[in-house]
This record gives structure tokens, C-alpha cells and sequence, in this order.
């Protein structure tokens, strides 16, 4: 996400050739944003091209416990999309950034007002992964005997397995990595 250039931006864009890079203090959203990185000094190899990436936590990397269905639905100031992408705006805004990176799924369908996509990377691979104990014998979620736990903060998740495993329970568990 980018800020459009307006007068009152605390630089000039054709200035500066350092270009700060906000981003979640996540480790996938540092991954991200490096890949963001790349990609831009490859696009300007000079070297006096620099892509700093500057991050910060937002209101859902701070509240890990609360499943996120209950957060969002506790704070109405923070809608869903808005925990993971208000302080980064609010940053861009204000010139502590130049640009910010963000998992499209953390991205709010209404942008706040100055604010544009300004380009969506290649697609990675979007498959999620089936993580179990050491030791156990399971390779896959058709193995799990009925009763078996899954646990993800994901309710659109939820409800896609849920339907192809009505046998299964299902926990909250907050995170990505």
C-alpha cells in the first residue's frame, strides 16, 4: 500500500532515493516485506536506491490470546481487517513510511482515504501445512481417528474442514509461523 504524494507529505518522493518499507513485526509479514525489497532493487539496482524496511506491531500481533472472531467482534473501532493495518497506515500517513506490505488477506476492502494498492506481488504457495507431535503417524487429516483436535484461528478455515470432517474438534490457536 502507498500513500499518494500531496502536499503536505513530510518529503518529497523525487528527493529521496531511500524508500522506508512498513511491515508487521510477524516473521511472515518480515518475509513479505523483504521479498518487497528484493523485487524493488532489482527493479532500481543502483545503489543509491536503498528499500529500509521499518516494522512495528499492530493490535492483533499485541493480543495473541483472544481469538479473533471475539476480538473484532469486542472493538468495533477495529474492524477485523483493521488490527493488523491501522498503526501501519497511520505511519504511512504521517511519513514514518513510504510504502507499506501487507498480506492481502490483512488488507481492509475500503482503504483508508490517501491510500492505494499500489501492486500485488506473484502469488506464493498458498497451501497451508498439517502439523503434528513428533512421533505420531499421521500424515494427513483423513488419518486423524474421530475426536481429534485441530486447532487454527482461521473460521473460514473452521467451516471448510468441518464440512469434510464433521467428525473432528476444532480449537482457536492464534498465529501464522
Amino acid at each position: 500500500m502507498s500513500k499518494h504524494p500531496s502536499p503536505d507529505c513530510t518529503r518529497s518522493f523525487s528527493s529521496s532515493k531511500t524508500f522506508i518499507l512498513g511491515t508487521r513485526k510477524s516473521a511472515l509479514a518480515l518475509v513479505q516485506a523483504k521479498l518487497v525489497a528484493d523485487a524493488l532493487r532489482a527493479l532500481y539496482p543502483s545503489p543509491s536506491y536503498e528499500f529500509p524496511i521499518k516494522s512495528m506491531s499492530t493490535v492483533g500481533d499485541r493480543n495473541q490470546t483472544t481469538p479473533l472472531h471475539l476480538l473484532t467482534a469486542s472493538s468495533p473501532d477495529h474492524p477485523a481487517k483493521s488490527l493488523w493495518t491501522e498503526e501501519l497506515e497511520t505511519s504511512l500517513m504521517t511519513g514514518g513510511m513510504d510504502m507499506i506490505v501487507h498480506a492481502l488477506k490483512d488488507v481492509p476492502t475500503t482503504l483508508k482515504g490517501g491510500c492505494e494498492i499500489a501492486c500485488i506481488l506473484k502469488r506464493e504457495d498458498p497451501r497451508d501445512a498439517f502439523v503434528v507431535r513428533q512421533g505420531l503417524e499421521y500424515s494427513k487429516l483423513e488419518d486423524l481417528p474421530d475426536g481429534s483436535v485441530v486447532s487454527t484461528g482461521s473460521v473460514r478455515r473452521v467451516a471448510q474442514l468441518r464440512r469434510k470432517f464433521p467428525n473432528l474438534k476444532f480449537e482457536d490457536m492464534r498465529g501464522n509461523l
